[in-house]
């Protein structure tokens, strides 16, 4: 995990709440795939910049191929009230835990399936500014 972080192996997505707004972020869950037949077993874990990218998640696995029927992956958030921006970094990396991850293709959703299911789910709630 250390190397994919110093070698910037991550895919990264912001949220943020109009001005006025904060949101209290009560669940989040995420489809990942991966698309590679070969090359080894990607892992990925997720940080926030709640504390600056200090944190990890869980680490979770995706086998070779994996890219049909995949589960949504669930984290908690229950530290993430009253918030205006929130950036997420998704880390991949390798069984070594040195941030090569074999060439593998790590993308979002159900390869080759019509499936029409959200891959990123944000729950919560907004509140005006003046409420917290």
């Amino acid at each position: 995990m250390e190397q994919a972080i110093q070698k910037q192996n991550y895919i990264e997505f912001s949220i943020a709440a109009e001005t006025g707004y904060a949101f209290q972020l009560e669940s989040f869950e995420i489809r990942l795939s991966n698309y590679s037949s070969t090359k080894g077993i990607p892992y990925f874990s997720i940080r926030t910049s709640i504390d600056d990218f200090s944190g990890d998640s869980d680490i979770f696995k995706l086998f070779d191929g994996e890219s049909q029927n995949v589960p949504l992956h669930t984290f908690t958030t229950e530290n993430f009230p009253n918030l205006s921006t929130l950036t997420f970094r998704i880390y991949v990396f390798d069984e070594s835990g040195t941030g090569n991850p074999y060439n593998t293709y790590v993308g979002f959703g159900n390869l080759a399936k019509a499936d029409a299911a959200p891959d990123i789910i944000l729950s919560g709630t907004i509140v005006p500014v003046s409420d917290y």
